[in-house]
């Protein structure tokens, strides 16, 4: 107790207390759910959709996640602030859309050029020249016309999945016309969601799947029409 009560009468932790209120616990929650239902099943689906193995996958997930966490771990230490370097969301989703005539090399290759000259632009000071060269109008196309498409391919599966779609929209659609909170029905969406797969499918046996994963040679390509259609548009959606 004693130690507890010391703690409290350090002025910056009982002002940090103090700052702890609804407002800010919602916002808290809204970005994990943002995480939990954005990133990851959209990464998800783009993996599924572009048809990769399981190994690709799970390397590709791994790689994602860890130098995410370990990025952003350092980066808030460093400027003790909750900075977060995270991948992109509008960028996979172009993926999804756009990707599925390439290969995963050709796929890692055009990431790879679109990363080098983003950082070319930025170290030089010239990334707002770039960014003059093509409107916003021209970012919000090329978003749209990806989301567009991922849109269509996840209605699909929707339709094709009934069984696990229907209760999660009715969730979501019944809470927020009772509530009007739409933290509270994508909240509960989820739950009815987690509910209809186990009753499905059952509880998944981890024992089989919990481990490392499965790493193999990077191969990167080079090829001239996958850095021109994969890289041009992600470069303008980062840079613009």
């Amino acid at each position: 107790m004693s130690t507890i009560a010391s703690l409290t009468t350090v002025p910056h932790i009982r002002e940090s207390v103090r700052q702890i209120n609804r407002s800010n616990l919602s916002a808290g929650i809204s970005v994990l759910l943002l995480y939990l239902f954005a990133g990851l099943p959209i990464q998800i689906g783009v993996m599924t959709q572009l048809g990769l193995s399981p190994a690709e996958s799970s390397s590709w997930f791994f790689v994602t996640w860890m130098t995410t966490g370990l990025f952003s771990f350092g980066l808030a230490l460093f400027t003790k602030q909750p900075v977060s370097i995270k991948l992109s969301i509008p960028a996979l989703i172009f993926l999804a859309g756009a990707a599925g005539g390439y290969s995963l090399p050709q796929i890692i290759g055009a990431n790879l050029l679109v990363g080098v000259v983003a950082i070319g632009l930025s170290t030089f000071r010239v990334a707002d020249a770039f960014a003059r060269l093509f409107p916003g109008q021209v970012a919000i196309g090329v978003f749209a016309g990806s989301m567009l498409l991922f849109m269509l391919k996840t209605s699909q599966l929707a339709v094709t999945d009934i069984a696990i779609a229907g209760p999660i929209l009715a969730g979501f659609v019944l809470t927020l016309a009772a509530t009007r909170n739409q933290l509270l029905a994508v909240a509960l969406a989820a739950a009815v969601g987690l509910l209809g797969v186990l009753l499905t499918d059952g509880v998944p046996n981890v024992t089989s799947s919990v481990g490392l994963p499965e790493f193999f040679p990077l191969a990167i390509e080079l090829h001239p029409a996958a850095m021109i259609a994969l890289g041009i548009p992600p470069l303008i959606l980062v840079v613009v």
